[in-house]
């Protein structure tokens, strides 16, 4: 599934590129946030790790699969200078438990058929996050503002705790009170600026230092004895990859203090994006009218022409 989402992201972020979006100008002293609110909002759809599974006993092909998370909030950024800059986010979102599948050979329950078994994705409580991540800008990708950010983030883990049975073969114990922990972020990214927002997509990837859920199975009842009532470990990394998403609005008024390292005045950004955009707009038009009167001249002569064949 993590192979699957990087290819759909790779997808996204090339249909970007090849979009109509207004780019920035790589001059030095440049603030891409002159023209756009720091405060935005972020939306990330989340691939997380499988769940580790110890030794499950023999003939049991007990698995656990990644699964599906989310997370959105807001972020708010700081320009320290043109090519560097702080993230702070405030975010909500929902953690994978579990997404366990098993299957137990008829050979070791005595059965007549082979029992199997998918638990499918169970969430916890709502878990908060609140990342800070340094960000380093390169203009270097002209017309294309890439960025690479890293840092850590504090997260309170949503309690999670429930038992899953199976017959008289199986049991699952997930339990986790809730706990605030540290994480490791890496994202990179492109920001894309249009005419009403600013957007900008990144590839993420959390390393968690902690176990998000720890639990046990048990089989029992098997017909091997010696299987029976093995505990095994069961424990949920909580680490993800994914995609996240930025939006930031367009603010054309807003006055940026002079004081600020790359600062640049928005009325003035403006007015000459206007100016740009009318000169374009003349030649344009210079360049239909151009066509369209070489097209009657053709016409004309061949006309001319087809009337001289005709009537010598």
């Amino acid at each position: 599934m993590q192979t699957k989402i990087l290819f759909f992201s790779g997808l996204f972020l090339a249909f970007l590129f090849s979009s109509r979006a207004q780019y920035f100008k790589s001059q030095p002293g440049y603030d891409i946030f002159s023209n756009y609110s720091r405060l935005g909002f972020q939306v990330d759809g989340l691939v997380f790790s499988a769940a580790e599974t110890g030794n499950p006993p023999e003939g049991t092909d007990f698995k656990s699969q990644s699964a599906l998370g989310y997370k959105a909030g807001v972020v708010y950024n700081f320009s320290l200078v043109p090519n560097f800059g702080l993230r702070i986010g405030a975010l909500i979102g929902k953690n994978p438990a579990a997404n366990t599948y098993f299957q137990l050979d008829a050979s070791r329950t005595g059965e007549p058929q082979d029992y199997t078994h998918t638990r499918g994705a169970l969430y916890s409580n709502l878990s908060f996050a609140f990342p800070l991540l340094a960000e380093y800008r390169n203009f270097s990708f002209d017309p294309f503002v890439t960025s690479l950010a890293a840092g850590i983030q504090v997260q309170r883990t949503g309690a999670q705790t429930f038992t899953e049975s199976y017959g008289n073969y199986y049991q699952l114990q997930v339990s986790n009170p809730g706990s605030w922990d540290f994480d490791f972020i890496i994202k990179a990214g492109v920001y894309f600026q249009f005419s009403r927002f600013m957007m900008q997509p990144n590839i993420v990837y959390k390393y968690r230092l902690q176990d998000q859920y720890t639990g046990t199975y048990t089989f029992s009842n098997l017909q091997n004895p010696a299987l029976n009532n093995e505990t095994q470990v069961f424990a949920q990394k909580g680490n993800y990859i994914g995609l996240s998403l930025d939006f930031y609005i367009f603010t054309p008024h807003r006055q940026i203090s002079a004081g600020c390292a790359g600062s640049v005045h928005s009325k003035e950004v403006m007015k000459r994006k206007r100016a740009q955009e009318k000169e374009r707009m003349k030649l344009e038009k210079k360049k239909r009218k151009a066509f369209k009167k070489r097209r009657k001249k053709a016409e004309k002569g061949r006309r001319k022409s087809f009337l001289k064949r005709i009537f010598g």
